[in-house]
């Protein structure tokens, strides 16, 4: 019988932001702070893989934002999301912020993002409708 061990990495985040770096890739981030968390990606790079998911709902929106450089905000963000009875609730066609909305997001929302080293492609979820967005 063959087991099953998973490499992957954790991260709980209680700070307001996140600057996840490349040699986090393979992370999994839990949001934990009801206050929001500002998470901006670093600059493309083939093969980076990053997952977000709400621990403590929040009550002022959290944000994703994928960049270009690192810095600025670029629309190279593809990929559905999912919420509520499994409606798309957001699918990014070059945008760059993905959003857990405020008093709506509830612990277990997620969103996986993967890289090709130019854009960012993303899968994603949430329990009730209108929990997440992308712009």
């Amino acid at each position: 019988m063959v087991g099953f061990r998973s490499t992957a990495k954790v991260v709980t985040v209680t700070a307001s932001t996140l600057a996840p770096t490349a040699a986090q890739s393979d992370c999994t981030f839990l949001l934990d702070r009801a206050g929001g968390i500002a998470v901006t990606l670093p600059t493309p790079a083939s093969g980076l893989e990053y997952t977000f998911i709400i621990l403590t709902a929040p009550t002022t929106t959290s944000t994703i934002t994928s960049t270009s450089n690192g810095t600025d905000a670029a629309n190279i963000t593809y990929g559905p999301c999912y919420s509520g009875a499994g409606d798309a609730a957001a699918n990014a066609a070059a945008e760059d912020v993905f959003s857990f909305i405020l008093n709506s997001a509830v612990t277990g929302a997620r969103v996986h993002y993967i890289c090709d080293g130019t854009n960012w492609y993303i899968q994603g979820g949430a329990t009730l409708a209108a929990s997440i967005t992308v712009a």
